[in-house]
């Protein structure tokens, strides 16, 4: 069995049954060239634990329903158990609990009682995953600690809340006219709610925006408006065919208005929403520290990541980069990064988000995918004019 198959499996085990009983909030695998290949094992983010040359990078990372724990998971493929038991144990200085996987053939008697010895969980792996020792929790090094967790933040902001699929906001906006307040609706009622409406095919993805601007909440059955969706429906009392007409005016090719030339009201409630978010405020803060508040999308990265490195390379790269780019300290040489390797949807969706609202000026978009991105032509404008008058035109 080989290092990515145990991965794999154990990958799978966690997502069904937890760790040592206790569920978990967050999964995240190394984007090491040999696992980036296999899709069950998204979301990919490159984690690093330690500093200066002792830089170590989980195969597995993971989050406990606390939301507080983390486990680090070392998997070896049948060779270099002891190098293996090692890594695992570098792990403990920024998680709770660190574990070893490796074949159940492999794992003899001897390594396992000096993994116990050392507070290193075993997990066996064979046609069943086993955990043959579950350690302790560990008190971690504080900084280390506080600096995985914030990356873990910064991740599952982006991972699990996503990124904005579309780049019209009216699409995520639109669910406050489409959702009764204190009433839960199931999936499969939803499509007839919005018949009137254009709404993308892909209907769940703009469900996902709502849902990251804090509008809904979701479950396997249905989904709800938070008290945060309620209050924009009151401060934002519009029918459909409104949502429809606003829609249109901001999605015309010719003479396209943003949001905020076409309704005010709903571009000062998407700018609230918008700067609940660490990532947009990562942005506005990078802006402001570059000359003139403007500056190209590899002029923002390198201002971003000066500010929060761990964060930026989240939001910047694509997960799947990050080994090539990122280097042992955690920096990144923004301009020597190829097009292809930046997030599309930062450099696209965001930043048009970003424009309806009016944070940053009106202009024109990157790219619609790396393919044809230039980043050194792309340019991004603070705007310093946060005149609302309010009023529905």
């Amino acid at each position: 069995m080989n290092e990515p198959e145990v991965v794999r499996r154990v990958h799978r085990h966690l997502l069904l049954h937890g760790i040592g009983g206790t569920a978990l909030s967050r999964l995240f695998t190394d984007p090491h060239p040999t696992l980036i290949g296999y899709r069950d094992l998204k979301p990919f983010q490159r984690f690093s634990i330690g500093d200066a040359g002792a830089v170590v990078h989980p195969d597995l990372l993971g989050q406990e329903s606390d939301s507080e724990s983390l486990f680090a998971i070392e998997a070896k493929g049948g060779r270099d158990l002891r190098w293996g038991l090692a890594q695992a144990e570098s792990y403990q200085d920024g998680v709770q609990r660190s574990f070893l996987a490796a074949p159940a053939s492999d794992l003899g008697e001897s390594l396992v009682l000096r993994a116990r010895e050392k507070g290193i969980g075993v997990i066996a792996v064979g046609d069943e995953v086993r955990l043959l020792h579950v350690p302790l929790s560990r008190r971690p090094l504080n900084s280390l600690y506080k600096d995985l967790i914030q990356a873990i933040g910064s991740a599952a902001w982006v991972t699990e809340g996503g990124t904005f699929v579309f780049n019209l906001p009216t699409h995520y906006l639109v669910w406050t006219a489409l959702l009764e307040p204190d009433r839960e609706q199931p999936f499969g009622e939803l499509p007839r709610h919005f018949q009137g409406y254009p709404m993308p095919v892909q209907w769940r993805s703009a469900l996902q925006g709502a849902r990251k601007l804090g509008l809904v909440t979701q479950n396997g059955v249905g989904v709800t408006l938070t008290d945060v969706g309620v209050a924009v429906r009151l401060l934002l009392p519009y029918d459909v065919a409104t949502w429809t007409a606003i829609h249109t005016d901001i999605s015309q090719a010719r003479a396209a208005r943003t949001l905020i030339e076409r309704c005010r009201e709903a571009a000062g409630v998407l700018r609230l929403l918008l700067l609940r978010d660490p990532v947009v405020r990562l942005i506005l803060d990078g802006l402001r520290h570059l000359p003139g508040r403007s500056g190209t999308f590899v002029d923002l990265a390198m201002a971003c990541s000066a500010l929060d490195r761990r964060s930026s390379v989240i939001f910047f790269l694509n997960p799947e980069a990050s080994p090539q780019w990122v280097r042992g300290d955690g920096a990144v040489e923004w301009g020597a990064v190829p097009a292809d390797c930046f997030r599309s949807t930062s450099f696209f969706q965001y930043k048009s988000v970003l424009k309806h609202a009016g944070l940053i000026k009106a202009g024109r978009l990157g790219a619609a995918s790396a393919r044809h991105y230039r980043p050194e032509n792309d340019r991004w404008d603070l705007n310093d004019n946060f005149n609302l008058r309010i009023g529905l035109t």
